[in-house]
C-alpha cells in the first residue's frame, strides 16, 4: 500500500509543480505586458524591475495554486485511470478512494497555509510593489523631452522649445499643446511660457503649466472660438493601462486581515463595508477552493478513462469559469446590497461556490455507483 500511495503522490507532486510554474509564468506576462511601458520609459533598472515582480508573485500564486491542484489531481487521477492502474488497485480488493486520504490531508493543509498566505502575505507583497513601483515613476518623467522638439502622446501633439532636467522633473520653456476634444467637437491649444513635467505615483504625466492661454475652437463654427489665460494651469495625461493594474479602489488588497476587520469597526459608510466584507471573505473563498476543486478534480478523474491530458486540461477550464463566474457573482451581491453587513451572512454567500462544486462531486459519485 506504501509504494501505491508513494507512487500517486510522486505524480501529483510533479504535475503539481510543473503546471503551477507554466501558469504563474503566463499570469506574471500579463502584468509584464501591463508594466512594460512604464519600466521602459524610466529606464528602470533590471534588479529593480525584478523586485517589483518579485512583490507581484505572491499575488499570481494566489490564484494559480487553486488552479494548479485540481489540474494535477485530474491528471493524476485520469492517467492512472486511462493506463488501468486503477483497476489493478480495484483487483487487489482495495476501495481506490482510500489511497486518495492522505492526499486529501495534503490539500487541507495546503488549504488552511493558503488562508494565511492570503490574509497577511499577499497584501503585505502587495502593499510593497506599491510602494516601490510609485517611488519608480516618481523618480524621473516618463517621457524625455528634447529642445525643440514635437511629440504626439495619445492623440495629443506637445510641441517644446527649451527643455532643462531637474531630476524628478523637468523644466520646458515655451511650450504648446495641441488637443481634439471628441464629445465638444472641438479642438484645445494651450500656449504656455513655463512648464513642469513629472509623474505622480499612478504614472499619470503632469505638465504643471505656468503663464499661458488656452484656446478652444469648434470644428463645425470657427466663429466660436473661447479665450482663456491662465497662471496656473495642470493638465494630465492619463496612463490608462497602469490605471487597470493598479487603483486606488483595489487599496483594500494592502490590508491584512486584522486590518481589514479595524477598517470595518471605523467604517461608518455602509457601502465601503460591504466592499470590506468583499475582500475579507473573497481570500477565504479562495483558499477553500482547494478543497472543492479537489472533492470535484477527484470525482471526474476517476471517470475519465481516454483522452487523460485533453480532457482534463478542458475540465479545468470549465469548472475555473463556472467557479469564477459564481464568485463574482457573489461578490457583487455583497457589494450592491448594503443589508449584507454581516460577517457570517457575507462568508456565507462567498462560500456558495465552493458549496455547489461540493454538491456537484457529490452527486456525480453518487450516481455513478
Amino acid at each position: 500500500m506504501k509504494v501505491i500511495e508513494k507512487y500517486i503522490f510522486k505524480n501529483f507532486i510533479a504535475n503539481l509543480f510543473i503546471y503551477l510554474s507554466i501558469l504563474s509564468i503566463l499570469l506574471l506576462l500579463n502584468y509584464v505586458y501591463q508594466l512594460i511601458y512604464s519600466i521602459v520609459a524610466h529606464k528602470t533598472p533590471l534588479l529593480y524591475s525584478i523586485k517589483l515582480f518579485t512583490y507581484l508573485f505572491p499575488s499570481v500564486l494566489s490564484l494559480t495554486i487553486p488552479i494548479t491542484i485540481l489540474l494535477s489531481i485530474l491528471i493524476t487521477l485520469s492517467t492512472m485511470n486511462e493506463t488501468k492502474e486503477l483497476l489493478v488497485v480495484e483487483t487487489l480488493g482495495i476501495n481506490r478512494l482510500f489511497f486518495f486520504l492522505k492526499l486529501f490531508l495534503l490539500i487541507l493543509i495546503l488549504s488552511l497555509g493558503l488562508i494565511y498566505f492570503n490574509n497577511n502575505v499577499v497584501p503585505k507583497s502587495y502593499k510593497e510593489f506599491r510602494t516601490t513601483y510609485s517611488e519608480l515613476v516618481t523618480s524621473r518623467p516618463s517621457v524625455n523631452f528634447s529642445d525643440n522638439q514635437t511629440l504626439i502622446i495619445q492623440n495629443k501633439k506637445i510641441i517644446v522649445k527649451k527643455t532643462q532636467d531637474l531630476g524628478n522633473k523637468m523644466l520646458i520653456k515655451n511650450i504648446m499643446i495641441y488637443t481634439p476634444v471628441e464629445e465638444h467637437n472641438s479642438i484645445q491649444t494651450i500656449f504656455a511660457e513655463n512648464a513642469y513635467v513629472y509623474n505622480d505615483s499612478d504614472d499619470n504625466l503632469i505638465l504643471d503649466l505656468y503663464n499661458g492661454t488656452s484656446i478652444t475652437a469648434s470644428k463645425s463654427d470657427y466663429s466660436s472660438v473661447t479665450f482663456l489665460k491662465f497662471g496656473n494651469y495642470k493638465y494630465i495625461i492619463y496612463n490608462d493601462y497602469m490605471k487597470k493594474l493598479i487603483s486606488k479602489t483595489y487599496s483594500l488588497r494592502e490590508l491584512t486581515t486584522q486590518q481589514l476587520i479595524s477598517e470595518f469597526i471605523k467604517e461608518t459608510n455602509n457601502k465601503r463595508k460591504t466592499y470590506i466584507l468583499s475582500e475579507f471573505t473573497l481570500r477565504y473563498s479562495i483558499s477553500l477552493s482547494l478543497l472543492s476543486f479537489s472533492l470535484l478534480g477527484t470525482v471526474l478523474g476517476l471517470k475519465i478513462k481516454r483522452g487523460a491530458k485533453p480532457l482534463s486540461f478542458a475540465s479545468t477550464i470549465g469548472i475555473v469559469t463556472i467557479y469564477y463566474f459564481l464568485l463574482t457573482t457573489s461578490m457583487s451581491f455583497i457589494e450592491n446590497y448594503s443589508l449584507v453587513i454581516d460577517f457570517s451572512i457575507a462568508h456565507i454567500i462567498m462560500q456558495l461556490p465552493n458549496i455547489l462544486l461540493v454538491m456537484i462531486a457529490f452527486l456525480l459519485h453518487l450516481f455513478s455507483k
